[in-house]
């Protein structure tokens, strides 16, 4: 009898192990990403990403008599239209180049866009920055940069063979773009 409650204790006790989902996308996972699902936050489809400012404008109305301000708020959206890359040159480069659009009613200054390349396998390769001073409301703006990838990092149409194992060949796979910061304009 003591067995049999025992038993049935254990059995209840027992944690149960989540069963794995498999994910459907047609990108490599990258490190945002990983970072983004442990936080609860997910990345638009379609490569899109997005970030919104809230900023207050002050406006003033009235004649000389009398001057009444009122504040409004204003809020910029951007989100990354395209990119893409050049290719790693003969120096170890990637020059990378894409655009923004801001889809909200204020104008965004100091916009920050990260630009991550991985390997045809989906491991994280390199990473770098672009920055624009001021996206108004309504517009796109172009970005560009460039990111240095390690060495022996070719392009995965030049498929080439060191005849070392020692040497580590990495071929070029995708890059990607993301808005990480910019403040309201005031």
């Amino acid at each position: 009898m003591l067995e049999l409650a025992l038993v049935a204790l254990l059995t209840q006790a027992t944690p149960t192990t989540p069963t794995p989902v498999a994910r459907s996308s047609d990108r490599p996972r990258t490190l945002s990403d990983v970072a983004r699902e442990r936080k609860g936050k997910t990345k638009p489809q379609g490569g899109v990403s997005s970030v919104e400012i809230a900023g207050e404008v002050s406006e003033e109305s009235g004649g000389s008599s009398g001057k009444a301000a009122s504040k409004s708020k204003q809020v910029a959206s951007l989100r990354i239209l395209s990119s893409t890359n050049s290719g790693v040159s003969s120096r170890g480069v990637v020059m990378f180049q894409g655009s923004v659009q801001n889809v909200g009613e204020g104008a965004a200054c100091r916009v920050r866009i990260a630009y991550a390349l991985t390997d045809d396998q989906g491991k994280p390769l390199a990473a770098g920055s672009a920055s624009l001073s001021r996206v108004e409301n309504g517009a796109t703006a172009s970005f560009d940069g460039k990111v240095s990838v390690p060495p022996n990092t070719f392009n995965a149409s030049n498929r080439v063979s060191s005849g070392n194992p020692n040497v580590k060949i990495r071929y070029l796979g995708q890059g990607s773009a993301e808005v990480t910061s910019a403040d309201a304009c005031r």
